[in-house]
């Protein structure tokens, strides 16, 4: 690989070189000093060509490059076939360039320069699954470093990537290649777009079906805390508001107690959600995730306490717990009219009855946190051949 990015970059300064007079070549008709373009110097030239065509392109480009510059004008076959070929070599010694480039820009994780080179490789090669996975992983990282406009086209790639490796598919020649966890950060990456891009339910499906795959994205705390932001903004905040406004200060009603029935299941969740996150940051000792874990704990503890009497017993015990039990559906049931759950909830909370959990009588009910992730993703995943390989 070494050999051949420098063999296609000496290419490419030749290229470049060549193009230094354009209006002299693109005319057909440019001449080399007088008594250089002899009848010798063709024939010596053309089998110069010729004889490295095969073996040695570089060499055959460079003697292309002299035979059209003393011969140009002569609209024949054999300048034809030597421009059409010093063309193509151009061309080719253009898109190695950019591959290595993309390349370098990506293993030295400058994922913002890396992105849109490959969206111009894909423009070529729509299907090269290698060089998808990794432009897929730079908008990743481009996004959570806040180059957000890039969310629509980013989304796009990792929407094709996840379907092509659903289908079956695998990097050609990469031996690295890690199915599930590649699945598990490509929906990650869907969460954390349709997060910024305010679309909260399409975000639970995504980042519930991220932490489904073995991989980071199913112990990245900021997995877990986006999921119960999206709750919040998809279910809670409307679920709430139309409690309030239907109820505050009416009589306990079979449909009253329906409706509180169905803000609890939403509650619930988001508190397993945030009791995840806060394990997993514990789990991580990372220090980057201290700031975050303080937002996460007063936003979990003022909600297990509207579901728990105001009180915070067992909250300990369930972060201690939450990450050895099933992540719950984000589809939220409707319940039978009940004020209470009839069975302890996934998250580990207990049924309030419907005076202390009631939200019409809850006036500081808990903030949605920022939906910007806080941090890049944890590690670079696998393509350290993705330059080289056509899937």
């Amino acid at each position: 690989m070494k050999n051949s990015i420098k063999t296609f970059a000496l290419a490419v300064l030749l290229a470049v070189l060549a193009l230094s007079t354009p209006a002299q070549e693109s005319s057909g008709s440019q001449q080399a000093p007088s008594g250089k373009c002899t009848e010798e110097f063709k024939q010596q030239t053309y089998n110069r060509f010729t004889s490295n065509l095969k073996t040695n392109q570089q060499v055959a480009y460079e003697a292309g490059k002299e035979y059209l510059s003393c011969f140009g004008n002569e609209n024949d076959q054999y300048v034809n076939y030597i421009r059409r070929f010093v063309t193509a070599y151009e061309q080719a010694t253009q898109k190695a360039e950019l591959r290595s480039r993309f390349q370098q820009l990506y293993q030295q994780q400058k994922y913002a320069e890396a992105f849109p080179l490959g969206k111009q490789i894909l423009a070529e090669e729509p299907d090269n699954l290698s060089v998808m996975i990794a432009t897929a992983w730079s908008g990743l990282g481009a996004v959570t470093a806040g180059q957000d406009a890039i969310i629509p086209d980013a989304a796009a790639i990792a929407r094709k990537t996840l379907q092509e490796i659903e289908a079956g598919k695998a990097p050609q020649g990469a031996t690295n290649f890690n199915k599930d966890e590649t699945l598990g950060w490509l929906n990650y990456a869907l969460g954390i777009y349709a997060v910024k891009q305010n679309n909260p339910r399409e975000a639970l499906n995504y980042l519930y079906k991220a932490a489904q795959y073995e991989g980071f994205a199913k112990k990245d705390p900021q997995t877990y805390a986006l999921l119960a932001l999206a709750y919040q903004q998809a279910y809670y905040e409307p679920m709430a508001k139309e409690y309030r406004d239907k109820y505050q200060g009416q009589p306990e009603s079979p449909e009253q107690q329906a409706a509180l029935a169905q803000l609890n299941q939403v509650i619930d969740r988001i508190i397993d959600a945030y009791a995840r996150a806060i394990a997993y940051a514990n789990a991580s000792g990372e220090a980057r995730y201290q700031q975050r874990k303080v937002e996460w704990t007063n936003q979990l503890t003022a909600f297990y306490k509207f579901r728990n009497n105001d009180s915070t017993t067992g909250l300990d015990q369930l972060i201690a717990s939450v990450t050895t039990k099933p992540l719950p559906s984000p589809t939220i049931p409707t319940p039978a009219p009940t004020p209470t759950p009839t069975s302890q909830p996934s998250g580990g909370t207990t049924g309030a009855s419907p005076a202390a959990a009631n939200p019409a009588a809850q006036q500081s009910v808990p903030a949605s946190a920022s939906p910007k992730p806080q941090s890049s993703p944890i590690k670079q995943p696998m393509m350290r051949k993705m330059a080289s390989n056509r899937s």
